[in-house]
């Protein structure tokens, strides 16, 4: 038994295609719009009746500039794909849809370009999904806090944003003393108690431009942008007084613990990433054996 094939119309062809979760949208080699499906009407905020055909490419990229968070970057991405099928981009809407955008050149069966097929993807759930994978890898699991990889990004991207701008970059790092003792003595959940408690006291005790990360066992983080010799000693204190009110009770015991504070300085302790952290470490070593608790990297007089 052989079966029939019967050519499909170009309104069959339409019928199939409204039927797809894709928006598909077709443009002639004129750059003028042919066909574009139910789902591309829909991702794209017009109307189930509304006709596209016979729209130039530049008045339908004017007609949903409103839709979009980066037109800019969107219009960088045409001028790309204009010379070539170009691979799959993201576009984020207003409505906080994402999509996945692709478009290919048509050929005739003299391989002559007649136009060229784009295709739009929903993938919303998946972004969301992805980027909470990268964000729960970047987070330390215990504090909620962002962990050494999120603070190393970071610095890198402050310390170049200081560098065009001929700004200074303060960083801070900051442990708990005895934490070690005080685990070895109250036990693992005591220690972790503590740890959750300092990131949510200290969280609340900084400013909103003053980034606060977890990047070691009981060791801490602060990177300051435009920072001065002042604001940093005023964040030292603020710190300071925080971790000094913090009580707490172990079985019948209670416990007050400390912290001890170093800081450095881009551009003048350091120019590259580990040398700014290694200096605010020196710097905390060299704390350790001070009555403020705090001191400032530095080779020569104090510089307060």
């Amino acid at each position: 038994m052989t079966t029939e094939k019967v050519p499909l119309s170009s309104g069959d062809i339409g019928y199939l295609l409204d039927a797809l979760d894709t928006g598909v949208l077709y443009l002639d080699e004129g750059g003028r719009v042919v066909f574009a499906n139910a789902a591309f009407l829909n991702l794209w905020g017009f109307p189930f009746d509304a006709v596209l055909a016979g729209l130039t490419d530049k008045e339908l990229v004017s007609r949903t500039a409103w839709l979009r968070e980066d037109d800019a970057a969107f219009k960088d991405h045409l001028r790309d794909q204009a010379r070539a099928s170009g691979a799959p981009f993201e576009i984020a809407l207003k409505n906080f849809v994402v999509l996945n955008a692709s478009s290919r050149v048509v050929i005739d069966k003299k391989k002559k370009p007649i136009g060229r097929v784009w295709l739009f993807d929903d993938v919303t759930a998946s972004y969301a999904a992805q980027q909470r994978l990268s964000e729960l890898a970047e987070r330390d699991m215990l504090t909620g806090l962002y962990n050494r990889s999120r603070f190393d990004g970071e610095l890198a991207r402050c310390l170049a944003d200081a560098a065009r701008r001929g700004t200074q970059l303060g960083v801070v790092v900051f442990n708990l003393d005895d934490f070690a003792r005080i685990h070895q003595r109250y036990g693992h959940r005591a220690g972790d108690s503590i740890l959750i408690r300092l990131a949510q006291d200290v969280s609340s005790a900084i400013r909103r431009h003053e980034l606060l990360y977890r990047i070691g066992q009981e060791d801490f983080g602060l990177l300051v942008p435009d920072a001065t010799d002042a604001e940093m000693l005023g964040l030292a204190r603020r710190v300071m007084t925080c971790v000094d009110a913090m009580i707490f009770s172990f079985g019948n015991e209670q416990l007050q613990i400390s912290a001890t504070i170093g800081m450095s300085v881009y551009p003048e302790d350091a120019l590259s990433a580990n040398e700014i952290v290694s200096s605010a470490f020196r710097a905390l070593e060299k704390a350790k054996d001070s009555a403020d608790g705090w001191s400032f990297f530095e080779s020569g007089e104090p510089r307060l």
